[in-house]
């Protein structure tokens, strides 16, 4: 995240593309293989709640961990509840300073012509030699 924001305040940044091991998503893929999601989320963001405190109504998706305790799910553990947040979104279609709260985003058609452009050039960019 500081690397980024670093980026954002000394560049024009116009987006970010995020990559990662595109194998997590089925085992048919490979390293160096280019997926585009219809939407993403930050699901890795959790906001691990005190037991006695928390709102439900303003998470998207609520875990209340004890529900899951063996042998039976009582609810009486240490480890509270999860909950999932809205994201605030500012985006250059929007009104200026004014986030949206989301859950999920939309890729747009301009972003999945980027990483169309960007598999070509993944594909055709690198020689692989083999080790004698």
């Amino acid at each position: 995240a500081a690397a980024t924001q670093q980026m954002i305040d000394v560049f024009n940044v116009k987006g970010i593309v995020h990559f990662g091991i595109a194998g997590n998503i089925n085992n048919s893929m490979s390293i160096g293989d280019v997926s585009i999601p219809k939407q993403i989320t930050d699901a890795g963001l959790w906001d691990w709640l005190n037991p006695e405190k928390g709102n439900r109504d303003e998470y998207v998706a609520y875990l209340d961990v004890g529900n899951y305790n063996v042998p039976q799910g009582d609810g009486n553990n240490m480890l509270g509840s999860i909950g999932y947040s809205y994201e605030e979104l500012y985006s250059v279609t929007g009104q200026t300073n004014s986030p949206q709260k989301v859950f999920w985003i939309n890729t747009t058609q301009e972003w999945l012509h980027l990483a169309a452009d960007l598999e070509v050039v993944l594909k055709t960019g690198f020689l692989c030699v083999s080790n004698p």
